[in-house]
């Protein structure tokens, strides 16, 4: 047997011991923003049939004996809370799983890595410093707060441990645990990508985890954020879409096997 195999043998037996078990006839949601975010998944659907409701589309179909709703969420923090909550509504998802690309921060972080977000920030919930007029913009004196409720929601753990352990069967990059900082901004600036990573030890930024980890806490569903590093303005490394297409194509392939390692029967 080639020894990749083995691995991937061996890895399945210590998985299905491990997994968590959730319910046959709940299903697993598995959200992305964009096409290239849920393409991959949506054709390896056994039994499909879309689903729109109020303008959001949800694929309904089966991995496996594992049925799982693929959610294409739109971009952006708004649509991203109405799909989880409508997918909520309709589905009554055991899991729910958030996917797609994100923007790396640190320089060591490159295109095709994968950042389990063990804990989503929103960066939007920014408290700045005072500043009279004309003494221009500061970020170092910004913070993130949760004066008026939660600005941070951490994975399932277990689905955690789940998804770190296929990190040695994930061929586009290395596999890191984090923090992912969420808001409806795409950032270039290299001075502000230093200080939140410093600051909130943010390894990358995307626009949809916050809000749907929100929801999905509000519900107390099982939850786990996972990117793929897609660009990376430290490491000079830009979005280019027919590569983002690949890579975003791979963090599917990751998340079919988490569903299958999952051992939902």
């Amino acid at each position: 047997m080639h020894w990749g195999k083995i691995v991937v043998f061996v890895l399945g037996l210590w998985l299905a011991a491990s997994a968590p078990v959730w319910a046959q006839e709940s299903p697993v949601l598995i959200q992305g923003a964009m096409d290239i975010e849920v393409r991959t998944l949506v054709e390896r659907l056994e039994e499909p049939q879309a689903v729109v409701i109020d303008g959001w589309t949800y694929w309904q179909g089966y991995i496996g004996s594992q049925q799982v709703v693929v959610s294409q969420t739109k971009v952006g923090t708004t649509n991203a809370a109405a799909a989880t909550l409508l997918g909520i509504q309709r589905f009554s998802p055991a899991v729910i799983i958030n996917q797609g690309t994100a923007g790396g921060y640190p320089a060591w972080l490159h295109r095709g890595d994968l950042i389990i977000g063990a804990t989503i920030t929103n960066a939007g919930a920014v408290n700045a410093a005072r500043r009279e007029a004309g003494q221009g913009l500061e970020v170092r004196e910004w913070s993130v707060r949760d004066e008026f409720g939660p600005v941070r929601w951490r994975s399932d753990a277990r689905l955690v441990r789940l998804a770190e352990a296929l990190k040695e069967v994930y061929p586009q990059g290395r596999v890191h645990t984090g923090t992912i900082f969420s808001s409806d901004r795409w950032s270039r600036e290299l001075d502000y990508i230093a200080y939140w990573q410093k600051q909130e030890n943010a390894l990358g930024e995307e626009m949809e985890a916050a809000a749907s980890a929100q929801i999905a806490a509000a519900y107390q569903i099982p939850y786990l954020c996972v990117r793929v590093v897609s660009n990376n303005e430290a490491a000079q490394e830009p979005w280019e879409p027919a590569k983002a297409e690949r890579l975003a194509s791979g963090c599917q392939e990751y998340i079919l096997r988490l569903v299958a390692a999952l051992q939902i029967r």
